[in-house]
């Protein structure tokens, strides 16, 4: 049976509170205590495009909040037919994942490198974990891979994604599967809370400018405000940005360049289009010219 028939299938809540008892009646799947939670288990993952057993082994509920593991995160990218993404590097040190945009004929253009480093895990408290110790390979990818997602891909997923070791869950490092999930209210201890990992500065006004300066460029070639707004989202991977440059201020100044340096090059496209449409047509006006004196 395909993934499009298991997923029409369950059309209705009904569908879904059956489907639901069931899962959770095989006691397969420990983390999902009621049916209620694999109704939005299974729904969260139907959104996505995955078959209902790939949305109960991929999709945690950690603190009231949906978490997708690393690899459902990974295919939902792949199956977007909008994005895809290379592993640039991945030992046990650091993983970096470069993420590409498709276009129609399945050309690759590259939108941005995504990294996560065992300096970042130490500097935010994660690296002393028996998890993170024992598995850093794949904690490590499991970072580069959700923050690229929201970075470079929100649209796919309709907002943040996050996993489930992002939102305090204990999981298995070889399977990725989550072992225990701390309560909504519950308090680390002093000696548990992470140091807070480095701020990075806000955006300046010289990089506000730059960029008002470029979306006013790109509308002079008419492209919409939608549009625009679209790919701002896309490149600062926040989905309160508009074409509103006060809508720009609580970017950071490393996302906000991402922006600066994508959309310069857009522009620099149509520049260079449109110039070399005038260079044909003063061909054109020169030939006509010479046919006329001739």
């Amino acid at each position: 049976m395909s993934n499009a028939l298991a997923i029409t299938k369950l059309n209705t809540i009904e569908d879904l509170a059956r489907v639901g008892d069931v899962f959770v009646k095989s006691g397969f799947f420990n983390d999902t205590r009621d049916a209620a939670q694999a109704i939005v288990k299974v729904m969260a993952g139907q959104e996505l495009g995955f078959a209902p057993i790939a949305s109960m082994t991929g999709v945690y509920i950690v603190k009231g909040k949906v978490s997708l593991s690393a690899n459902l995160i990974a295919a939902a990218v792949k199956r977007s037919g909008r994005y895809t993404f290379r592993v640039r590097k991945h030992d046990a040190t650091v993983c970096e994942i470069e993420f590409f945009e498709l276009d129609k004929a399945g050309n690759k253009e590259s939108i941005g490198v995504s990294s996560f480093s065992m300096a970042e895990a130490t500097q935010a408290g994660l690296a002393s974990s028996a998890t993170w110790k024992n598995f850093p390979r794949n904690m490590l990818y499991a970072r580069a891979m959700s923050n690229g997602a929201k970075w470079y891909c929100p649209d796919v997923f309709g907002g943040p994604v996050y996993t489930p070791d992002e939102l305090g869950a204990t999981i298995d490092g070889e399977t990725g599967e989550v072992i225990d999930i701390e309560p909504a209210n519950h308090t680390p201890a002093p000696a548990q809370i992470a140091a807070p990992a480095a701020t990075v500065p806000a955006a300046t006004p010289e990089q506000i400018e730059a960029l008002t300066l470029i979306v006013n460029g790109l509308r002079d070639y008419d492209v919409k405000d939608a549009d625009l707004t679209a790919a701002l989202i896309r490149l600062t991977g926040n989905t309160n940005v508009t074409t509103d440059p006060a809508s720009w201020s609580g970017l950071n100044t490393d996302r906000i360049e991402v922006a600066i340096t994508r959309l310069t090059e857009r522009l620099e496209k149509f520049d260079a289009d449109s110039a070399a449409a005038a260079r044909e047509a003063d061909v054109a006006v020169e030939a006509d010219e010479t046919g006329l004196q001739s």
